[in-house]
């Protein structure tokens, strides 16, 4: 009989880079289940190699002569990435880019601190990695635990994402491993979801032999590869032909057959862009696509917004004329949704700044975090544009705001979609390469004017909240956008948060605990 091949994740194992609780078990169970006659790998995440030098030569030659396979993932944010991602995000995804490398792992533990798992989690439910993988995870010490017994408080950004990366982390989980009633009733008081099994081991013994020999199934797809919903592929553009013909040769090239483009020309006026769209004219009619010519500059949500009215397909995926889909972007998009079950799917992107086509050389990746309406209020957590929304669910949230020259247009409609309940998720997988020249004024904060007077862009953001919340918050919610007005004044009082408990009450306070910054300096 073929030995199970077990995977153990950690950031810590035999006392390397430090003797703590995880370092500890870990080696433990390591060493149990290598003598109970599994094929072992550790996988040691986050380690800065140059500083732990001579620990990591012991600890390779003491896993050699215990015949346990040793891999190691540096410590170190590459350039490659391009946005301020958390730390913990950038480990999870090289997680699951190692992942991608190796042959499958029949069981994979991991902790549920700093949430390392959560992105090869996303993969699995998404139908895209892992799906014969049982993948467990054990309970520590996460983040709101930590807090709540050391009676601290959030004080940056990077606390809401891991918090809400470890709770997904748990909730995914084929398998939650604990040591107590305490901890489960611990988890029940603070409303985490959890998943179908989970065991009460308080340690390392024959109970791990009987978890990993129970029969798993695997997670079967639910996409029916003969059924291939219809999908249609929104492409706006203006004046810029020179990059819609680079969008439109990626959207040939594409693997999946069963999609239309519905092309909106935003009333373009110069020659170059209006001989280019007659010549498109013939090809699209063979096809069955279409090309839409507003008449009058009404600017992208309008033009987004009456593509999606247009679209005839079950889902619709948005795309700018800038943009390039990846041969496998559709179809990638159409399998992790309909595994996940999900209602909007957005995705990772590598980013260039040329006006030619991308290479490697010059491409970055843009992590993407999820659709959690906490860390929404403060920055732009879910996604770009370029995202896969069913079209039903796309409608009902009223689509792209259409006011003239407004930035984060996307940032909002994916709060309007969250706040009504929707489901977002990230896959996991860069899917295009997005444009962004080097002069680009988009992530600058801009006043803007309607009929109705100047709206400020960071307010359009926070109008979907104090809908659903109430006005009585509308000063608060802006004050706590201010991240750094709200850091200075936390630093030194305790009032604001005490007075967004009064205001919120019973409804927001779900959310308004994942929110709530505090500098460690204030206490009881």
């Amino acid at each position: 009989m073929t030995k199970k091949k077990i995977c153990i994740v950690s950031d810590a194992i035999f006392e390397v880079p430090s003797d703590n609780e995880t370092s500890i078990y870990y080696g433990k169970l390591a060493l149990f289940l290598k003598q109970a006659g599994y094929d072992v790998t550790i996988l040691l995440t986050d380690i800065d190699i140059k500083r732990y030098k001579k620990e990591l030569v012991h600890l390779d030659v003491f896993c050699n002569t215990s015949n346990v396979n040793l891999f190691l993932i540096p410590s170190g944010n590459s350039s490659y990435f391009r946005n301020k991602s958390s730390e913990n995000q950038v480990v999870s995804y090289k997680i699951y880019n190692w992942f991608k490398t190796q042959t499958k792992f029949d069981v994979i533990f991991f902790s549920d601190y700093r949430g390392y798992g959560f992105y090869s989690l996303l993969a699995k439910h998404q139908g895209l990695k892992f799906q014969d993988s049982k993948i467990m995870v054990k309970f520590f010490h996460p983040t709101r635990w930590k807090l709540s017994t050391q009676r601290m408080y959030f004080d940056s950004l990077s606390y809401i994402t891991t918090d809400y990366m470890e709770r997904k982390s748990i909730e995914m989980a084929d398998v939650l491993l604990v040591t107590s009633n305490n901890i489960v009733n611990w988890l029940n008081d603070n409303k985490w979801n959890l998943p179908k099994k989970m065991y009460i081991i308080p340690d390392v013994g024959k109970d791990f032999i009987k978890i990993i020999e129970e029969p798993y199934p695997g997670l079967k797809s639910d996409m029916d590869l003969s059924v291939k919903p219809k999908v249609s592929v929104c492409l706006i553009h203006y004046e810029r032909p020179y990059f819609l013909k680079y969008a439109i040769d990626s959207l040939r090239k594409q693997d999946y057959t069963n999609y239309e483009v519905i092309l909106v020309d935003d009333c373009s006026k110069d020659e170059e862009s209006i001989d280019y769209l007659n010549n498109l004219s013939e090809e699209f009619n063979n096809r069955g696509w279409k090309i839409i010519k507003q008449q009058e500059n009404l600017y992208s949500g309008a033009s987004r917004n009456r593509a999606a009215k247009e679209a005839t397909g079950e889902y619709v995926i948005f795309m700018d004329d800038d943009d390039c889909f990846k041969p496998y972007t559709i179809s990638t998009f159409v399998k992790a949704i309909i595994n996940s079950k999900a209602d909007v799917l957005t995705c990772f992107n590598e980013v260039f700044s040329t006006d030619f086509e991308p290479k490697k050389e010059d491409i970055q990746c843009m992590l993407v975090f999820t659709g959690d309406p906490a860390l929404g209020i403060f920055e732009n957590s879910f996604g770009q544009t370029s995202a896969i929304f069913k079209k039903n669910v796309f409608l009902e949230t009223g689509g792209f705001i259409e006011l003239k020259n407004v930035a984060y247009q996307d940032w909002e409609v994916f709060v309007k979609t969250v706040l009504k309940g929707y489901r977002l998720d990230v896959i996991p997988e860069s899917l295009l390469y997005y444009r962004r020249p080097k002069n680009s004024k988009k992530n600058r904060r801009k006043s803007i004017s309607d009929s109705f007077g100047v709206i400020h862009d960071n307010q359009i953001i926070l109008k979907p909240y104090i809908d659903l919340f109430g006005p009585n918050i509308a000063s608060v919610l802006i004050y706590v956008n201010n991240t750094e007005q709200l850091n200075e004044d936390l630093s030194s009082s305790r009032f604001l948060i005490k007075t967004l408990k009064d205001l919120l009450k019973n409804r927001f306070n779900t959310i308004i605990n994942k929110l709530l910054f505090k500098n460690n300096k204030i206490r009881e």
